[in-house]
């Protein structure tokens, strides 16, 4: 855990870290970080998302119906289907649902399936979490120092 130190410096770990569904802003609080420091991760998170994602933050919300349960995909099969949701493609419904378990992550092929196969249901936050976590690992040489060939991705992965 030598880099996770560094996610009050850099604003892409936080962002990195938030979007791993086995993490999120848990992370933090098991990391002794402040209240502060985890209601600014989430402001900066939020911020991100609608700044560069949610490009029509106006749109009406999905109307709430009973829908079947989802069994193509191991992450997502016990979630509604897309479109049952109010506002279901936003940081907020992301951040209320229960954490996924590593094993679950690790079983399904890692974050960056999940968050494939999260588009359906999530289009805009699919789309930050596989361009934050997809990254190269060479813009994170200013935060971490860590080897520039490995994607952010691999980085979290390492085992220390």
């Amino acid at each position: 855990n030598k880099y996770y130190h560094l996610t009050g410096e850099c604003e892409v770990y936080q962002i990195a870290l938030i979007l791993c569904p086995d993490k999120k802003l848990k992370w933090f609080t098991d990391n002794n970080r402040s209240a502060d420091e985890i209601e600014e991760a989430r402001k900066t998170i939020t911020h991100q998302f609608n700044e560069s994602y949610n490009t029509n933050p106006a749109a009406p919300p999905a109307s709430v119906s009973a829908a079947p349960k989802r069994s193509h995909s191991k992450y997502l099969q016990d979630l509604p289907s897309a479109g049952t949701l109010q506002d279901d493609d936003t940081i907020a419904a992301y951040l209320d649902e229960p954490l996924l378990s590593q094993k679950m992550i690790e079983d399904g092929g890692g974050y960056l399936a999940y968050w494939e196969r999260a588009r359906e249901r999530r289009p805009k936050l699919s789309q930050m979490a596989l361009d934050f976590l997809s990254a190269p690992g060479r813009l994170y040489l200013i935060c971490t120092g860590a080897n520039p060939n490995k994607s952010f991705i691999q980085l979290l992965s390492i085992k220390r």
